[in-house]
């Protein structure tokens, strides 16, 4: 058994995202997504035979931010989004522009870098709205976005496959 165990914490993480790099996301939380692989099955006389060996399938990626003053994290998630809509425009966006890598980075307890997953080819598919009130209590807006992505990848340390 390994004697230097540490437990993950769950609220020490940071996320970023290579197209906009100057963007700061003030991380409220992240969902974390599931992988899948369904099992093909053939039937027979007696049961299904289940198989391994299918396409690995993974759940959106989920994060909660607190909205800047100026809405500048707010914006660049919008103006993603609507480049990816259809036009009846001949004017194409280019597909670099379209997707992006992001990262979900891992801190320790000592708030050092400690496991990164790596998200390759991320876009956007939802961004939530901003509740303004002046019935609540004030804090900061927050808001949610979803991104679909190919797939991601695990290191263990910064720099490590």
């Amino acid at each position: 058994m390994d004697q230097n165990y540490n437990n993950l914490q769950t609220n020490k993480f940071l996320f970023t995202l290579a197209r906009i790099p100057e963007t700061a996301f003030r991380v409220v939380s992240v969902e974390f997504p599931a992988i899948s692989i369904p099992a093909p099955s053939a039937s027979s006389t007696s049961a299904n035979q289940f198989f391994a060996g299918s396409s690995v399938e993974y759940s959106p990626l989920s994060v909660t931010f607190i909205v800047d003053n100026g809405l500048k994290n707010y914006s660049e998630l919008f103006n993603w989004i609507t480049l990816q809509q259809f036009s009846d425009s001949k004017v194409k966006s280019p597909e670099s522009i379209l997707y992006s890598d992001g990262s979900i980075i891992t801190l320790t307890n000592a708030s050092n870098p400690n496991v990164v997953f790596e998200f390759k080819d991320m876009f956007p598919i939802d961004l939530g709205g901003i509740q303004f009130s002046t019935q609540d209590t004030p804090g900061p807006a927050m808001c949610s976005v979803t991104f679909q992505y190919s797939y991601f990848k695990i290191k263990r340390k910064i720099g490590e496959l």
